[in-house]
């Protein structure tokens, strides 16, 4: 069986991270373990590069930071509390479907 490999990011400001993460699976696809990736980001544009790289990818609904620091939603008319709940259970329900070997979170530098 393949390995699986499952890397997240969570993508409120800019693509950096997903650019990281993206980097990383390609590096893993092509490397002796041949992984099979599944991406999890907070930002859509994910699933648009992904195709590329031989990665799947799972966007979740996405924040913005304002400028004083706070999260928001960015599109869906509900509360924080209630977009983070939502982005938990879409990231855990795809990571226990998946199933990986190992989770990689891109956290803040």
């Amino acid at each position: 069986m393949p390995y699986r490999v499952a890397l997240y990011s969570h993508d409120t400001m800019g693509l950096g991270h997903m650019r990281r993460n993206l980097l990383l699976a390609q590096a893993l696809r092509h490397s002796r373990l041949q992984a099979v990736v599944l991406m999890i980001a907070g930002a859509r544009e994910a699933s648009l590069v992904t195709s590329t790289a031989a990665v799947d990818c799972v966007a979740l609904p996405s924040l913005r930071k304002d400028g004083g620091g706070q999260y928001h939603p960015r599109h869906l008319a509900v509360s924080l509390k209630e977009l983070l709940a939502l982005r938990a259970r879409t990231a855990g329900a795809a990571l226990e479907a998946f199933a990986p070997d190992v989770l990689i979170v891109d956290t803040v530098p």
